[in-house]
């Protein structure tokens, strides 16, 4: 299979003719915080002092090669180069698919303006983008269409539920950060969760005060209605 990558709707190959020749995929770091104990090899570390591990952001680099590089005059040169910079340089971070790494996406963005010079002289091109720390999952949790559900990663489950009074349910985080549901509801409804309370307002709306962690999350929701979760699992 030809590797592609595919940057907020446009792909080297599709959109430009270019070849993606290799690419690589670099995983985060840590963010450690420690702090050796007085006249002792101790060490404390206090990296989840405030509930979870932080990351670096990641760096994918791609090598791009240029189809028909030899039948190009340097106008076309030029005019490629312009396109391939009004892609990838304007805005903030969007998504990044690799078809090597299906199912997930990356958010990313190119901080530093590729170098053109060796790209004239030989077709060849180095891109490095700047990502979040995680791959997030195409598939919201709950989509369980059998031909997008990945047996590897996938983990059936309900995230929508009608409400009378209440009802006591479990939402599986199966990636490795926390995540902030999206949440539709036909009313306002409470949600409990770990000892907090959440008030739920009528539509839909981000909650990043409803911390879903990796694992089973064990909420009560209070009210009258449809509630729907979403959410995506987040894997390094």
């Amino acid at each position: 299979m030809m590797r592609d990558v595919s940057f907020i709707g446009k792909t080297f190959l599709n959109d430009f003719n270019c070849i993606v020749k290799s690419g690589n995929i670099g995983n985060p770091s840590k963010n450690k915080l420690t702090e050796q104990v007085a006249f002792s090899n101790i060490i404390q570390d206090f990296s989840e002092l405030y509930g979870m591990q932080t990351y670096t952001e990641r760096t994918l680099e791609y090598v791009i090669n240029l189809v028909d590089f030899k039948n190009l005059d340097e106008i076309e040169l030029y005019n490629l180069e312009t396109k391939i910079n009004n892609w990838l340089m304007p805005g903030m971070k969007g998504n990044l698919t690799d078809t090597f790494v299906p199912g997930f996406y990356f958010e990313a963005e190119v901080q530093s303006g590729p170098n053109f010079e060796v790209f004239k002289q030989n077709g060849e091109l180095t891109v490095e983008f700047i990502a979040y720390p995680f791959k997030i999952s195409e598939i919201k949790e709950g989509d369980d269409c059998w031909d997008s559900f990945s047996l590897e990663h996938g983990f059936a489950q309900f995230t929508s539920y009608q409400i009378n009074g209440s009802k006591e349910i479990s939402l599986w985080n199966v990636g490795v950060n926390n995540v902030s549901p999206t949440i539709d509801a036909s009313q306002n409804m409470t949600i409990q969760l770990n000892g907090s309370i959440i008030k739920i307002n009528q539509g839909s709306h981000i909650y990043y005060d409803l911390d879903l962690k990796p694992g089973e999350n064990k909420l009560k929701i209070l009210g009258d209605g449809l509630i729907e979760f979403h959410f995506r699992k987040e894997l390094i």
